[in-house]
């Protein structure tokens, strides 16, 4: 997915290969898929493994303007907090989506509907 915006030329967002990206003389940011972690510290990460491949390849061939690439990485640690809270937004859409079929009773379905609401909460916090 491309979109642009006045600080970039183009911000790729997960690409799926360093083919994804131009190699060309204006700045682009990168955002790594959350597959492509990183931790403060670790030299040797998912993120800086995947992002060094992209600093240097573009396909087979090499990359020319390296220093024209900013990138952006999941945390790992925080990618996990995200992840849990996400796949409980989906547990209480089910919930929700199938309140008929449930036969949930009305303190039920306000409870659904609550912890729903905290969840979609949270995840839009991370979101920031």
């Amino acid at each position: 997915m491309l979109s642009n915006s006045p600080e970039f030329a183009g911000v790729h967002s997960c690409p799926s290969s360093s083919l994804d990206i131009p190699d060309e003389q204006t700045v682009r940011l990168v955002v790594l898929a959350p597959d492509f972690t990183h931790k403060q510290g670790n030299d040797n990460s998912k993120a800086i493994q995947e992002a060094s491949n992209i600093l240097n390849n573009r396909g087979a061939s090499p990359r020319m303007y390296r220093n024209m690439l900013a990138f952006v990485a999941p945390d790992s640690e925080i990618i996990l907090s995200l992840m849990t809270e996400v796949r409980k937004y989906l547990a209480w859409k089910s919930i929700i989506d199938d309140v008929e079929s449930l036969n949930l009773d009305i303190a039920q379905q306000k409870e659904a509907n609550n912890s729903i609401k905290i969840t979609d909460e949270t995840c839009q916090i991370w979101k920031r």
